[in-house]
């Protein structure tokens, strides 16, 4: 991506969580932005940041005004020597992660407000062999604003109008002009 390209919204909401994240919870280091546990994952617990869905409302139009609710999953997975240390581990990453987030509810004015709206657990037994895995997926609503067009287009500024006036009677069109009017939106 080229410097003078913009950033979306949406990876600065992302980014503030990863920041706001990054070396706070027992996951250390291993916070990502990615859907999906990266290759270079050095250990369990992780978390991982990404975006589901977003729905957009039109507040205004001129300049247009869009609301959107950007809904975010935050994912903590974590290990343990059997279930009940995984699952504790899980909700202590979970409660960091929690509280971390609440504690600023604008993420660094990316963000209106920012709301845990669900949480979802799915668990894998590691059997005689394995370590157990487990994972909460925390469903955040982050409310920010956006103006359209962002970058407004080149064009000339509006700085007088001619009226004619066609003073003719209801209905007829006389082809006269009739008064004139210049109108002048110089700040001078």
């Amino acid at each position: 991506m080229s410097s003078s390209t913009p950033t979306h919204s949406r990876q600065k909401i992302r980014e503030a969580l990863l920041k706001r994240l990054m070396d706070k919870t027992i996951a250390g280091d291993q916070v990502f932005s990615s859907y999906s546990l990266p290759t270079w994952a050095e250990q369990l617990p992780v978390v991982l940041i990404y975006a589901q869905s977003e729905q957009i409302e039109e507040r205004s139009q001129a300049p247009r005004e869009l609301r959107r609710n950007l809904f975010l999953s935050v994912e903590c997975i974590a290990d343990g020597d059997d279930n009940a240390d995984m699952e504790s581990r899980l909700d202590i990453l979970s409660e960091q992660v929690e509280q971390l987030i609440s504690s600023d509810d604008s993420l660094d004015c990316t963000v209106d407000d920012i709301i845990l709206t669900s949480v979802e657990f799915q668990y894998e037994d590691g059997g005689e062999t394995q370590t157990p895995i487990g994972s909460v997926r925390m469903a955040f609503n982050a409310k920010y604003r956006d103006f359209m067009p962002k970058n407004m287009v080149s064009c000339d500024e509006f700085k007088t109008g001619h009226i004619d006036w066609d003073l003719a009677q209801k209905g007829e069109i006389d082809g006269v002009i009739d008064a004139e009017d210049e109108i002048s939106l110089n700040k001078d």
